[in-house]
């Protein structure tokens, strides 16, 4: 970064709490940014992406699954997708891009690197 800008006040919405944006929760990063991810669809919203995304982190967790075992577990999380849906207009085909990204972005903080994949 340039010295020139180090002290610059970061544009955008204010922080809750005084947490810094590097600081936020997987789920604020996700409410943040599901319009940018490249499964998003027009016409949706975040209460169709929000159950995907909680069903994903509840399961990652529960599960300590990686990414590189998703396909082991795709059956699995398709079967309980329908009980997760929560008003979701997401299909499992739709509801799935967004339920690997969480499983891929699980994978990066277990690595240690600690970045969100998008």
């Amino acid at each position: 970064m340039d010295k020139s800008h180090a002290h610059a006040v970061p544009s955008g919405p204010p922080v809750e709490s005084g947490r810094r944006p590097g600081d936020e929760s997987p789920y604020e990063y996700y409410r943040r940014s599901y319009r940018d991810a490249p499964y998003f669809s027009s016409g949706r919203a975040w209460s169709d992406y929000a159950p995907a995304y909680r069903y994903a982190m509840e399961q990652a967790t529960a599960l300590g699954v990686s990414a590189a075992s998703f396909e082991a577990i795709e059956p699995r999380l398709e079967q309980g997708w329908e009980a997760a849906r929560d008003g979701s207009r997401l299909t499992w085909t739709e509801a799935r891009a967004a339920i690997r990204h969480v499983f891929e972005d699980a994978a990066g903080r277990r690595r240690g690197d600690g970045r969100m994949l998008d």
